[in-house]
């Protein structure tokens, strides 16, 4: 896993344990894949797009929505 923060996003350290990226406006990773803030944007195998699912519309203090999260990264990852 991965996280970028948007181009012009504010940046943030602490002691996190996924790798973070700064998007800027020459790769426009953010943009180009569409991204809001909290998006969670799950790529396939072939680092292509497989899902996205955003923490803001679907909190993971629900189990709900935590196990569907953990539903879709586990299909992304499989062949």
């Amino acid at each position: 896993m991965l996280n970028i923060n948007g181009a012009g996003a504010a940046t943030y350290s602490s002691n996190r344990n996924l790798p973070m990226v700064a998007d800027n406006s020459t790769d426009a990773i953010w943009s180009s894949w569409g991204g809001t803030w909290r998006d969670v944007v799950i790529l396939d195998q072939n680092n292509e797009i497989y899902d996205s699912f955003n923490l803001t519309t679907y909190s993971l203090s629900s189990q709900t929505n935590y196990d569907t999260l953990k539903q879709l990264l586990i299909d992304a990852a499989s062949p």
